[in-house]
């Protein structure tokens, strides 16, 4: 009998709902701990969960915020013109075709739950997305979601040439799309997860990567400082710190003037986490210390923010297979 695929989701799409909760001042960490979750989990690019406790998430978090159309508006709070897989596929590709291509090979990746196919007949186009598993409940605000996410993209690829009234968009339900989001007659109740039909010949159209355009958003600050944050600006702050055995990112954000929201999606993008560049830094701190220096493993231990040395010693041999005496011995 062959294994079946498991309905799993990366934790990093829940970003930007964590955060639109955090901008409407709600409590997305209490939201977190109900489903065993820290703030950690969902910036941790290689992280995965059953895509059922992603639906699930995302229907409580709109629940909370009173807004049935929540996971549209988070949406809608990010310019996707600087998405890093949009700003991929327009430097991969020439036309609109290559770049749903380019996307939909990409998010293929994201999740197990779906599968995202493009089709055309010389007409018609139809993008559509295709659920793999039958949900124990509906994920309206995720399908809602996906389908504005893909909508909007084809939108900004088709530029001037686009008219709504020429698409079509069918979602499994409806319901956490506003109505004004489409034309009237354009937003129809369908079978599938969501699918989007428009003119073929939009398929031919070449584009350009877009110029950088000033916007008011709230996120505008987060994707600029990831062209001028980097990792090892980063890293270097904690290792500025890391005597402190309380270090939180709360902390570190604010040395940037950063809220930790904005850290960690500044991050996710880069496809780290705090918690990773975090064990970085105690590793290369405690390396240079212990090859450099005549100190003590226990004064080491201390600098790196270790109350016990047998709790260094274990996580130093994790990094390297060996203790710190062997390591200092052998490098010395």
């Amino acid at each position: 009998m062959g294994s079946k695929r498991l309905p799993l989701t990366r934790t990093v799409h829940l970003v930007p709902l964590v955060a639109e909760l955090e901008r409407r001042g709600l409590d997305s960490n209490k939201l977190l701990d109900q489903f065993g979750w820290s703030s950690e989990t969902i910036y941790d690019h290689d992280a995965f969960v059953p895509a059922q406790m992603i639906y699930d998430f995302t229907e409580c978090a709109a629940k909370l915020s009173g807004d049935p159309h929540f996971a549209v508006h988070a949406i809608e709070a990010t310019d996707l013109k600087k998405w890093p897989l949009f700003v991929d596929a327009i430097e991969s590709s020439h036309s609109v075709a290559g770049c749903f291509h380019y996307i939909i090979s990409k998010v293929r990746a994201e999740t197990t739950a779906i599968i995202y196919s493009m089709h055309s007949d010389g007409k018609v186009a139809r993008i559509e997305a295709q659920r793999t598993f039958d949900p124990i409940r509906y994920p309206r605000q995720i399908d809602g979601m996906a389908t504005v996410i893909f909508a909007n993209l084809l939108e900004l690829l088709v530029g001037e040439k686009y008219l709504p009234e020429n698409v079509i968009v069918s979602c499994g339900d409806t319901s956490a799309i506003p109505l004004n989001q489409f034309p009237k007659g354009c937003l129809l109740a369908g079978k599938k997860a969501f699918s989007i039909t428009f003119p073929s010949q939009w398929l031919d159209i070449g584009i350009c990567p877009f110029e950088p355009e000033g916007h008011n958003h709230a996120t505008d600050f987060m994707f600029k400082e990831i062209s001028t944050l980097s990792v090892n600006i980063v890293k270097g702050e904690i290792k500025n710190q890391l005597s402190d055995r309380n270090l939180k990112i709360e902390k570190i954000a604010s040395t940037y003037g950063m809220k930790p929201h904005v850290m960690r999606r500044v991050l996710a993008e880069k496809r780290t986490s705090f918690r990773e560049i975090y064990n970085t830094a105690r590793y290369e701190k405690s390396r240079d210390l212990l090859v450099n220096t005549n100190k003590q493993v226990s004064e080491i231990a201390s600098d790196i923010g270790y109350a016990e040395v047998a709790n260094f010693t274990r996580a130093f041999k994790g990094w390297t297979g060996q203790t710190p005496v062997q390591y200092r011995r052998n490098h010395s």
